[in-house]
């Protein structure tokens, strides 16, 4: 939550670069919850939707927008030479974004931040459809990579499912 608030405080009044630090610092703090998560399951659909969900769509979220606010900051400080690549730079970010989201989707088995960053990434490419810059190659990178972390997620979860004892009816676990 303070690195949340510092972050708006930041983007308010201090330079584009600090907000490129404190949200990566926001990023590895919530990884790091991610993480702790996984090593225990969800004891329950309550805490599987309020603590998985909040936290996991919380970590997709900042995913996405730590790669926005990397790219803002780039774009300000690049020679302007390296816009008539536009579409080859949002290529390769949004790549970058696919192995992140595909290798917290497997090494999580969460599907909430498939899903926040899924949503992140279909309105990136709403607003590159529909507002300027337009650009109909990121659009379509940003469905594919949205789609790939969502199936990714999903597989994850399924291949637990299917590996996970089950436990005996009375049992106590």
């Amino acid at each position: 939550m303070v690195l949340n608030g510092l972050w708006l405080v930041v983007a308010r009044f201090g330079p584009l670069w600090s907000t490129v630090l404190v949200i990566v610092l926001l990023l590895a703090v919530l990884a790091r919850v991610i993480v702790l998560l996984g090593r225990a399951p969800a004891r329950g659909w309550a805490e599987r939707i309020v603590v998985d969900g909040t936290n996991g769509l919380h970590f997709g979220w900042v995913t996405i927008a730590t790669v926005a606010n990397t790219a803002a900051w780039l774009t300000a400080t690049v020679p302007e030479s390296w816009a008539e690549q536009a579409d080859l730079w949002a290529i390769l970010v949004l790549a970058a974004v696919l192995l992140i989201g595909v290798a917290t989707a497997w090494f999580t088995v969460r599907i909430a931040p498939a899903l926040a960053t899924a949503w992140g990434l279909v309105w990136l490419a709403v607003g590159r459809l529909t507002d300027e810059p337009q650009s109909t190659p990121t659009a379509i990178a940003a469905i594919i990579v949205a789609v790939v972390i969502v199936l990714a997620a999903g597989v994850a979860v399924m291949r637990k499912l299917r590996t996970s004892p089950v436990a005996e009816p009375g049992a106590r676990t």
